[in-house]
């Protein structure tokens, strides 16, 4: 009687040691890749695996590779309120819920659409994004939202490279938000006393600062205020811009498609793209030779489109919920 017992009491604790070990091996398995759907002349589509998962911003996990972030409703919903921010693998797979759409519009007030993208401070911790007029940024460790100066035009979030400040435009100018401080400053007067500048990049690890005059390109540097280099050119107005994630090329886009440009050359058309939707206004770029995505939508085809840097035909990774198109496409993880 007793040897049973032991017997059973050992082969208790070997199961729950097997089931345990099981358990661990699942929980370190790849994630699933998106299924093949079809090939056609044009695209090739496929199926991507969805999950409810959450991320948590510093998860070695999710920083050991790049990832593409987007807004997008979970499968089920389907007004724009239900839209959060998720974020997956750029092959498709390991989806995860980054923000949720409670935390998301916590703070608005009236139309919260957006377009533009949604760039994450470099050490993942913030996300700097705009609905309707407001300009936020969300604290994805304390599930804070923070309210910036309003704005009805192109916000150009950028990072400064500690994660410490955001630079982002407003009715009245350019300003630099601290995030230690809340202070928030005008910095159009540092660099120029005639409040002229139009679309500007932060680039070279934030040392420098590059916008368009009217008679030109101008770079200065950024901690000074210096001018370091004045060149003609003309950054096209009419046509939307997207500054790569190296900070030495951007992509014009519109309607019939776009092409890479170089800062240092902004006149000269590197390669062309072909068309990316919906003028352009929500596709992110890595950098030249690299692969574009860009929402994706159809008839039962909501997703995202990622096109090779080759210009190869391009792939479709469509998404369980074919009542929200994924949108405001950024990257993070990249290395860059």
């Amino acid at each position: 009687m007793k040897n049973t017992l032991l017997n059973r009491l050992s082969n208790t604790v070997i199961n729950t040691v097997l089931l345990l070990v099981v358990l661990l091996l699942a929980g370190c398995g790849q994630p699933i890749l998106p299924k093949f759907i079809k090939e056609s002349k044009w695209s090739t589509s496929y199926e991507v695996h969805y999950e409810y998962q959450t991320e948590v911003w510093d998860d070695p996990d999710v920083l050991s590779t790049p990832r593409v972030q987007f807004r997008w409703a979970r499968p089920g919903l389907s007004d724009y309120k239900d839209m959060g921010i998720w974020s997956m693998r750029l092959d498709g797979s390991d989806i995860r819920e980054v923000v949720s759409p409670e935390l998301l519009f916590s703070t608005e007030r009236g139309a919260g659409r957006s377009v533009w993208s949604m760039p994450r401070s470099p050490n993942n911790r913030y996300i700097a994004i705009k609905l309707g007029t407001q300009n936020l940024i969300i604290d994805l460790e304390t599930k804070q939202v923070i309210e910036l100066s309003r704005g009805r035009d192109w916000p150009s979030f950028q990072w400064l490279p500690d994660s410490d400040s955001l630079l982002y435009n407003t009715a009245k100018g350019v300003k630099q938000y601290h995030l230690a401080t809340g202070k928030d400053d005008f910095i159009e007067p540092r660099f120029r006393d005639d409040g002229i500048w139009g679309h500007w990049f932060l680039l070279d690890g934030g040392r420098v600062i590059t916008m368009e005059g009217w008679d030109g390109i101008y770079t200065y540097d950024f901690a000074s205020g210096e001018l370091l280099d004045k060149r003609p050119g003309d950054f096209d107005s009419r046509r939307r811009q997207k500054l790569s994630a190296d900070g030495k090329y951007y992509i014009k886009a519109s309607s019939r498609g776009g092409s890479w440009v170089s800062v240092e050359e902004p006149n000269t058309v590197i390669q062309k793209i072909p068309d990316l939707g919906g003028g352009g206004e929500s596709f992110a770029g890595m950098t030249l030779g690299q692969r574009l995505y860009s929402s994706y939508s159809g008839k039962n085809r909501e997703g995202i489109e990622v096109i090779d840097g080759d210009l190869a035909k391009p792939s479709n990774f469509i998404f369980p919920n074919r009542e929200r198109t994924p949108g405001n496409l950024s990257f993070y993880n990249t290395g860059y």
